[in-house]
This record gives structure tokens, C-alpha cells and sequence, in this order.
């Protein structure tokens, strides 16, 4: 509200008030509502012309007088629009009074003004939409790129004026280590290992700062272990004892590997890893690598570190300390011996090398003890688990085996497998007692004499015509006739 004042004879003469208001249109346009007036003090009979200007240009003009004292003269009042911009900023309205003549009164002679601001509003700011399909482009330890896609709508003034990207560490609290203009790549270069790090990233404008996208997660190159010790718990098996307080929770597993010559070759191994303690895994192998100076190597690994995809991150290998874990055969398990062989025969047995360290079999003994008490041995080259032995002499043999591997030391013989070497069984018939000898009676009968230095245990008795058998049946051990 505005006023200006005259004064006449040391009493007021009239009064120009002035007010104005402000509404919107729309988003780019506002509306200047305007009154002003002229009051009369204690003079009338004089003629009064109002004007009002807004931003300087001239609107509205009105005449008026009273005939009486504290009476209004003049009234004008409208409206003019104006152009909402980006900053709030003010509209200049002036009302001011001309001396004219107005139905035969004269002017007033004194004139005066008065004016006001009238604040238009900047144009409203909205909230920016979200950028969309946030990615990472390429990640290291020491560094991560990311990629976005912006969506500023100057049509429905949801601008962007910068980018704000968020970061967590390892699941702590909101960092923004980007707040400036508006782009849509940014490398972040404060990364280090053994870390992971969740992305998103909003825009700004003065409406606000528009939702996140989707955050992206990163995970860098874990801590290797600290320690691998290692020691063997068996014949065949050893044990690792993995410590690294550094190693965070959320790796993939560990990752291991044998050598038993000095790191030339190394073979893979597949083992479980079982949490003792924060920082404490131990894993058991029970087919251990062969050796007489074997290392074991372990290294931590994350699948899918960047965003559920790409290339695992292995730390480095940490090697353990050597242990021997070659050791003696166990008594293998011998196979093909028959109870009794005929003399001058030959028997072919076999055996199953039993090597807990799991090496091949290089060598074999057999030890042959005669019907004489004498030993013979036999030396076996190689892999073979198999040997023929000429049986010449007649009578009780025993038998065993053992083996070697990688370790140089025999291992255990096997138990004895005895058998016996003699002439084979003898019978002839007696009745019918010659080849082509008629049958005259029926049943026929038939009788036979039969001898065995080792004793008959069994008999059977066939009688074929054409090749084909009649009768085929077993009799008892001491029978001689049928």
C-alpha cells in the first residue's frame, strides 16, 4: 500500500493511496491487480485527474471532485500481466494526480504521487527427472567409470543445472564426491582393494534434486591371506590353516593350488574352506598333492564383481610352507590264486597297489616259497600289477606282495596266499572195460577206478552219444560206480 498527501492551510487537502496484488496465470505469466484513488480532506470544489503507470507505461486515467469535505473523487483500478522469469523480480505501479477542470470546477493546482513494487514470482521450479541405466565402464582397484543417461525436459521445466553422484563404502554412510555441473561419465579415482562400493546419482535444479537411479555395486580386489600353514594329518592328507584378518566377508571362496616342483607345474585343488573364527579358515585335502617338498598356494577370489557381471578379481597367491607327503605303500590286496595248480603249470596272479599318498606304483616284489622252504623272488619295473609264475615242483607254496611308490621305502607285504602244485587226478573206467564194448543189459552200470595224490574231492560222470550228453550228473566222492 501506497500514499501520498497534500495539505492546504495546514489541513489536508486530498489523499492518492495506491495498492496492488499479485496472483499467477500460469507457469509464465502473473497478474498485476491495481487500485488507486483520491480522497478530499477538508477542501472541495476542485477537479482532480488520476493516472496510474505500470513499468513505466501509462494504463488508466480517471477525472473526479467533490462538493463536500472527506469525499473519494476518483476511483481507477485494472490489471496488467507480466512475464514470469527464472528470478523473482519487482513491477514499479505509480499512481499520480493532474490539475484539470472537471465539470466546470478547477483544478486542484497541487499535485502529487505515489508508488509501489509489485513482486512477480520466478517461474516454478520441478523437480528434474532421474537419470536412468547408470553402468560402470571400466573398474581397477584405484578407479571407477561410470556412465549415465540424462533426462532434462526444458518443455516442462524440469532442467538439470548439475549432477550429484553418491557413493557408499562398504556399506557406510552417504558420501557425494561429485556435485558439480551437469555431465553423464564420471571416473572416480579415490577407489582402493579390498573394498566395495555402491553408485547412484541424481540431477539438480532449483526445483529439487530428482530420485536416484538404480545404485551400481563395485567390489575391488580382496586381501590375499596373510599365512597358509600347512601340515599333514594322514597318510595321503594334509591340512591348511588360512589366516588374514584383512580378508572382508563378502568374498567368493579361495582359490588353491599344489606344487611339488618348486612352482614349475602346479595342479589345482578343489577344497572347502570352513570358518574357524573371524579371520581363521582351515581346509583338509585328502588326496594330497605327492611330494617330498609340496607347497600348497591359496588366494582369495569375487565373482561377478562389478554389478553381478564381469571378470572374477583374485588377490595374490599366498604359499604355505613345504611338507613331505609322500609316503610307504599300505599292503596291497592279492588276487587270482587258486587253492591248487597242476604241476608244471603256470598261474598268473594279480595285485591292487594300495599308495594313501596317491602315487603310482613303481616298483613290485613277489616272494614265491617253495614246497623246499626256499624263497624265491620275483622283481617287478614299473606300473604292472600283474605276473606268471612256472610252477615245477610238487607241493605247498605260499605267496605275498608289495609295492612302492614315490616314496622310496618298500611298503607292507601282504598276507600270505598259499596253494598247493601237484599231478592232476586220474580215473579210468573199469566197466564197460573197453572202447566199443556192446550193451546187453540194461540199466547199464558203470564202474571206474580213480586216484588223486591231493585227495577227490568231487566227481562227475557224463555219458554222451553224438557228442551230446544222456547223462551228466555229480556223484559222491567216494563212489566208483553209477
Amino acid at each position: 500500500m501506497a500514499s501520498a498527501q497534500t495539505t492546504r492551510g495546514g489541513v489536508t487537502y486530498y489523499t492518492v493511496n495506491l495498492s496492488t496484488s499479485v496472483s499467477n496465470v500460469n507457469d509464465t505469466t502473473a497478474r498485476i491487480y491495481w487500485t488507486a484513488t483520491v480522497d478530499f480532506g477538508d477542501w472541495y470544489y476542485y477537479g482532480v485527474r488520476l493516472h496510474v503507470k505500470v513499468g513505466g507505461v501509462w494504463r488508466a486515467s480517471g477525472d473526479g471532485y467533490t462538493t463536500s469535505s472527506w469525499k473519494r473523487a476518483v476511483t481507477v483500478s485494472g490489471y496488467t500481466d507480466a512475464e514470469r522469469k527464472d528470478n523473482d523480480y519487482d513491477v514499479w505501479v505509480e499512481a499520480y494526480t493532474e490539475s484539470v477542470a472537471v465539470n466546470g470546477y478547477g483544478g486542484v493546482g497541487a499535485t502529487t504521487s505515489c508508488g509501489e513494487g509489485a513482486r512477480i514470482g520466478k517461474v516454478p521450479a520441478y523437480e528434474p527427472a532421474a537419470p536412468t541405466d547408470l553402468r560402470v565402464t571400466r573398474s581397477t582397484d584405484g578407479t571407477t567409470e561410470l556412465e549415465w543417461v540424462n533426462h532434462p525436459d526444458d518443455d516442462a521445466r524440469k532442467y538439470y543445472d548439475g549432477i550429484n553422484v553418491y557413493r557408499h563404502t562398504n556399506g557406510g554412510d552417504t558420501e557425494n564426491p561429485y556435485n558439480s555441473v551437469t555431465i553423464s561419465n564420471w571416473r572416480d579415482t579415490s577407489t582402493s582393494a579390498n573394498n566395495y562400493y555402491d553408485y547412484d546419482v541424481r540431477a539438480r535444479w532449483r526445483g529439487g534434486t530428482s530420485e536416484r537411479t538404480s545404485s551400481v555395486r563395485v567390489y575391488k580386489t580382496p586381501s590375499p591371506p596373510a599365512s597358509v600353514s600347512l601340515s599333514r594329518s594322514g597318510d595321503g592328507e594334509v591340512s591348511l590353516v588360512v589366516r588374514g584378518p584383512d580378508i572382508p566377508f563378502w568374498i567368493s571362496g579361495f582359490d588353491v593350488r599344489a606344487t611339488s616342483d618348486g612352482g614349475r607345474t602346479y595342479k589345482p585343488r578343489a577344497l572347502t574352506a570352513d570358518r574357524q573364527e573371524p579371520g581363521v579358515w582351515t581346509m583338509t585335502d585328502p588326496s594330497a598333492v605327492a611330494g617330498e617338498k609340496v607347497v600348497y598356494e591359496v588366494r582369495t577370489y569375487r565373482e561377478g564383481p562389478v554389478a553381478g557381471a564381469g571378470d572374477t578379481v583374485f588377490s595374490a597367491w599366498t604359499a604355505s610352507n613345504a611338507v613331505a607327503t609322500i609316503c610307504p605303500p599300505y599292503a596291497p590286496a592279492v588276487s587270482g590264486v587258486d587253492p591248487a595248480y597242476p604241476t608244471g603249470s603256470t598261474a598268473t596272479i594279480g595285485w591292487t597297489r594300495n599308495h594313501p599318498d596317491g602315487t603310482a606304483q613303481t616298483a613290485a616284489q613277489i616272494e614265491l616259497v617253495g614246497p623246499d622252504g626256499k624263497t624265491v623272488p620275483h622283481h617287478i619295473t614299473g606300473p604292472a600289477s600283474t605276473t606268471s609264475l612256472t610252477l615245477s615242483a610238487k607241493g605247498t607254496y605260499r605267496l605275498r606282495v608289495r609295492t612302492k611308490g614315490a616314496d622310496p621305502s618298500w611298503g607292507a607285504w601282504s598276507e600270505y596266499a598259499v596253494f598247493r602244485v601237484a599231478d592232476p587226478p586220474q580215473a579210468f573206467f573199469t566197466t564197460p572195460a573197453e572202447d566199443g564194448e556192446a550193451v546187453v543189459e540194461l540199466p547199464l552200470r558203470a564202474a571206474w577206478t580213480a586216484v588223486d595224490e591231493t585227495g577227490i574231492t568231487y566227481q562227475r560222470l557224463r555219458l554222451l552219444r553224438g557228442g551230446s550228453a544222456v547223462t551228466d550228473t555229480s556223484v559222491a566222492a567216494g563212489a566208483r560206480s553209477h
